[in-house]
């Protein structure tokens, strides 16, 4: 699922705050280009080696979710950076570890657990469920690739002469499950709305490596 790119997405906000200026923007632009690439044009480049996975759907799959990942990632950076800083400072997360060591192994791995999902995994849930919307209902990219998508499916009943009653009664649940995610979306920043925290964004020190890295990542995706 092109929702497996949302670690990355936490990766990369926290390693954007290790840059200066100029080198955000750099990266923002970078990051961008795949997400404002026609889908239409990256599916006709991958159109012809997804052919060579004809005979192995599931690495077709693997390529189409892949694509996805990659074009979806700035949105779910954009998100975590936009959103407003969680309750819980990485400070308090600490000192609950100082204060947890007595405790079990079970229960200290809850109390953090807890506390990580209202500090700096608190944004998260909603950078996930935007991708996976966006993902949900793609469909130049998927027909391209041959790859297995209801919006596809659904395209090509229609052309057949399927009728339009019948279109619509088969959209009922694919509509019906993104309106789930968006009312969980809704909860969720109903409920980080009235518990936001007021500390502020602290620049993240990180190893000489990440950087690199980051933007290795960012130029593989141009590349694809």
């Amino acid at each position: 699922m092109p929702t497996g790119c949302v670690p990355v997405c936490w990766w990369l906000r926290r390693q954007r705050s290790a840059l200066d200026r100029r080198s955000r923007r750099w990266l923002w632009l970078v990051l961008l280009i795949p997400f404002f690439t026609p889908a239409l044009l990256t599916g006709y480049g991958w159109s012809n080696f997804s052919l060579s996975f004809v005979r192995h759907p599931f690495w077709n799959e693997v390529l189409y979710a892949m694509l996805l990942g990659l074009r979806f990632t700035p949105v779910g950076v954009i998100l975590m950076w936009l959103a407003p800083p969680p309750p819980v400072t990485p400070e308090a997360l600490h000192a609950a570890r100082l204060a947890m060591h007595r405790h079990s192994t079970l229960a200290r791995w809850r109390g953090l657990t807890r506390l990580a999902w209202r500090g700096a995994l608190r944004h998260v849930p909603l950078a996930a469920a935007v991708i996976f919307l966006l993902a949900f209902q793609e469909f130049e990219t998927a027909s391209l690739l041959g790859t297995a998508s209801w919006t596809v499916w659904l395209f090509d009943a229609q052309a057949g002469g399927l009728l339009l009653s019948e279109t619509l009664q088969r959209a009922v649940w694919p509509l019906a499950c993104e309106a789930l995610v968006l009312i969980a979306m809704a909860a969720i920043l109903i409920r980080a709305r009235s518990s936001a925290g007021a500390s502020h964004r602290r620049p993240v020190v990180f190893s000489c490596g990440q950087q690199p890295a980051a933007w290795l990542f960012a130029l593989a995706a141009v590349g694809t």
